[in-house]
């Protein structure tokens, strides 16, 4: 599950546009924006809010792997209702809340990870054989990213992801 939300792209329609079910489209920053203009540093997610996205990936296993690049402005009115559903206010509501989930699940999975382990699996990406070297320098490149990008994850929202990890990450199973 978590691969397939992280190739959901997080992009938004412009303020203010009419969204097919009828709403405007939040202003970049506010909740519900997506994209690079979300304030991660701000609280968003709740309890409701990932019980709904837990909800919709147990009723809909092949939502997320459906939805890989395609941006939230793409969402037909059958997505709306089906987020709506599930709690939120639209997709844009429920693609706010999967990337925050996904980047909490990424700072929390790499917390359970000690210092000496992830320098480990670093050293052994490196020394892989296998491996060209490019693609050796992308997922160094990627990890490092991901170890950034969670950073900007405020604590309220890393907090509730950790308390929901567990039942979070069976659904990658």
């Amino acid at each position: 599950m978590f691969e397939s939300l992280r190739a959901v792209v997080l992009g938004a329609p412009p303020s203010g546009l009419r969204l097919e079910d009828g709403a405007r489209s939040p202003a970049p920053g506010a909740p519900g924006g997506g994209g690079a203009a979300v304030d991660m540093k701000t609280p968003y997610l709740t309890e409701k809010k990932i019980e709904g996205m837990i909800a919709l990936t147990k009723d809909n296993p092949n939502f997320w792997a459906s939805r890989a690049g395609k941006p939230p402005s793409a969402a037909t009115a059958e997505m709306h209702a089906l987020a709506k559903k599930y709690g939120f206010s639209n997709f844009q509501d429920l693609a706010e809340t999967a990337a925050r989930v996904t980047m909490g699940m990424a700072a929390v999975g790499m917390a359970k990870l000690n210092a000496s382990e992830f320098e480990e699996a670093r050293q052994a990406m490196k020394d892989s054989p296998g491996l060209p070297a490019d693609m050796k320098g992308l997922m160094q490149k990627h990890v490092e990213d991901t170890m950034a990008a969670t950073g900007d994850l405020n604590e309220k929202d890393r907090k509730l992801v950790e308390k929901y990890y567990d039942r979070l990450d069976a659904l990658s199973d």
